[in-house]
């Protein structure tokens, strides 16, 4: 009498993304009153166990992640693939999209002056894996040149895409990272980036800044003022010194003023920055990357409170 147990085997090739030459292959297997699919990764070397999952599942092999981007005129200018083919880190450009003036002028003491006239480039980072679980993510924004070496740091943050293996979609990908103008001053000088909230709420954040030091007593001890949710934001704007601080807060105040349009941009917080840090007679010792963290919390901080 035969004790064997029946199993259902599929297969399928993953391979390289630019390549694509085989890097190996995941094999699926259903196995006879179970209600789950095992998978695992085969390559030359080793062997990858990928977990369970329902019978439905599906892998989405490399190429196909990539090829949206291939056919809006994207290159992949950087790759990285781990654990023979598992996981994948990339940078993406375009080399036919056009360079913009780049307005941030904050960290010119960090990295110098004489890469900052070179402009903006459209860029996509991805970083996925094969694994259950892992999914693929997408941020699109525009880098520029800061370092000989080919080093690129984001200025504007474009969009983002998130998706799983089961809900991967093309034309999801494209709305997500491409499905909005970008917006130009009336100069056409500038990129504003995308709208993150309304100016009203610029006159909340100022309340968010001129408070950071004040709390209030409730049950015995001091208490800050700011619900949970928030506190964590406040952590980089904190690490601002005072005088900067004060010179943020001037600067939001002008942007209500002096602005005709309801919407916020992106660039709106961090032209309010540079130009509070330019204003100071003696520019505060901080990094470029204390500031672009800044600037990143005042983004979370409007898109809350536009709410």
């Amino acid at each position: 009498m035969s004790n064997s147990v029946g199993v259902n085997e599929s297969t399928m090739l993953v391979h390289h993304p630019l390549t694509r030459e085989p890097l190996g292959e995941i094999v699926s297997r259903v196995y006879e009153n179970e209600g789950v699919m095992r998978h695992s990764f085969f390559t030359s070397k080793k062997t990858y166990s990928l977990g369970p999952t329902t019978d439905s599942f599906r892998f989405v092999d490399w190429p196909e992640v990539f090829q949206p981007l291939m056919e809006q005129g994207y290159e992949i200018s950087k790759l990285i693939i781990a654990r023979g083919g598992l996981k994948v880190a990339a940078t993406l450009h375009n080399p036919k999209g056009p360079t913009y003036k780049d307005p941030i002028n904050w960290d010119s003491g960090t990295w110098g002056e004489g890469l900052k006239n070179e402009g903006l480039k459209d860029g996509v980072t991805f970083t996925g894996g094969l694994r259950p679980g892992f999914g693929y993510h997408f941020h699109r924004g525009f880098f520029r040149l800061v370092c000989t070496n080919g080093l690129r740091l984001e200025t504007l943050g474009l969009g983002d895409s998130n998706m799983s293996h089961t809900n991967f979609s093309s034309e999801k990908l494209i709305e997500e990272l491409f499905g909005y103008q970008v917006v130009t001053t009336p100069s056409g000088d500038f990129l504003l980036g995308e709208p993150i909230g309304k100016m009203s709420a610029i006159k909340k954040v100022q309340k968010v800044l001129t408070g950071l030091n004040k709390t209030v007593y409730e049950e015995g001890e001091e208490q800050p003022i700011y619900p949970p949710f928030v506190k964590e934001l406040l952590a980089p704007l904190e690490d601002l010194s005072k005088p900067l601080r004060s010179k943020v807060v001037e600067q939001f105040e002008a942007m209500v003023q002096n602005s005709g349009r309801k919407e916020v941009y992106e660039l709106d917080l961090a032209n309010a920055l540079t130009t509070a840090t330019n204003l100071l007679q003696k520019v505060p010792s901080r990094s470029f990357f204390g500031q672009k963290n800044a600037q990143q919390s005042l983004v979370k901080l409007t898109g809350i409170y536009s709410l």
